[in-house]
């Protein structure tokens, strides 16, 4: 799993949680080559299912403990669109619980039973169409307001979010 803070990332908030959001886009990714037809050996299939399924069981609620527990009670006194938009980012947050359950099911399954791609690959296709018109709609809205607004904190307060970040992949 790559971590926060990498030397190649910024030290800063936003950064960092674009770095995530590259990280969730890449794995919503993956998700979608398994539910293709393209060839694919079993150990691949295997390998590929295993890291979706360790990203989104492990990993995403992290990001998501991020803008919950770290992030969101900063910017809650912002109001405005800042507000609206962390409004939107919880109701979603609950939105994606359903599509994540099931797709961590189905890449435990393809994980340890590659041979069933195939019987799959529906499920998947819906699960995957899902969350990535979720996550296009939810990571879009963040990079659009959430990631100035942490911008605009004081120095104290974006350094307070790195570390609780670090501090949570520790």
């Amino acid at each position: 799993m790559q971590t926060l803070g990498r030397r190649d990332e910024s030290d800063e908030p936003g950064a960092l949680i674009l770095a995530c959001h590259e990280r969730i886009r890449g794995f919503v990714a993956a998700a979608a080559r398994l539910a293709s037809d393209a060839p694919a050996s079993d150990a691949d299939v295997a390998a590929t299912a295993a890291a979706v399924a360790r990203y989104f069981r492990v990993a995403l609620p992290l990001h998501e403990a991020d803008e919950d527990r770290s992030i969101a009670p900063r910017l809650a006194g912002v109001g405005g669109e800042v507000a609206e938009t962390l409004a939107a980012i919880a109701r979603e947050h609950a939105e994606l619980a359903a599509p994540i359950a099931a797709l961590i099911a189905i890449a435990d399954q393809l994980a340890d039973r590659p041979g069933e791609r195939a019987h799959a690959r529906r499920a998947l296709e819906e699960t995957v169409a899902t969350l990535a018109a979720i996550f296009a709609r939810h990571l879009g809205r963040e990079e659009a307001v959430m990631i100035p607004a942490i911008a605009a904190l004081p120095a104290a307060a974006k350094a307070a979010i790195r570390d609780e970040m670090r501090a949570r992949r520790t």
